[in-house]
């Protein structure tokens, strides 16, 4: 069965919202800074997943506005500036973490917790890969 890309795009959106949200409950709940860092990851992949359903919605949409040169054939170019600006931000938010956890180490109160979520979560990013590959 072939699946359209709008199709997959919206499987592998319900699949990364759900593992954001298990790993930011269990991440504050068991101390892991690598389950939160992990969920703020998986918060900017749901965000560009939302811009390019949008983009993909806007891309063969016609302007009558004669400033409108390009039309929205664009939109998917800007939804990856936007997912790279996001990840930029993560990128400074998570290394200055990572830092402080360096100079005072916290405990993590479960890491078995930890890693089945971790795990989890390698497993909604294979099923991704999975999807787009599929063509």
């Amino acid at each position: 069965m072939k699946l359209s890309n709008t199709t997959k795009i919206y499987i592998t959106l319900t699949l990364t919202l759900a593992l954001m949200i298990s790993e930011i409950v269990v991440g504050y709940a068991y101390n892991s800074n690598t389950l939160v860092a992990d969920s703020f990851h998986m918060f900017s992949d749901a965000v560009s997943f939302i811009v390019s359903l949008i983009a993909i919605s806007k891309k063969h949409q016609e302007t009558s506005k004669a400033r409108k040169t390009f039309g929205y054939r664009r939109a998917e170019q800007l939804g990856a500036m936007i997912h790279g600006s996001l990840l930029l931000g993560l990128t400074f938010s998570v290394g200055t973490q990572a830092i402080l956890r360096l100079i005072d180490p916290e405990r993590i109160d479960d890491p078995k917790l930890a890693l089945i979520v971790g795990s989890t979560g390698l497993i909604v990013d294979i099923t991704g890969i999975a999807l787009r590959s599929e063509e």
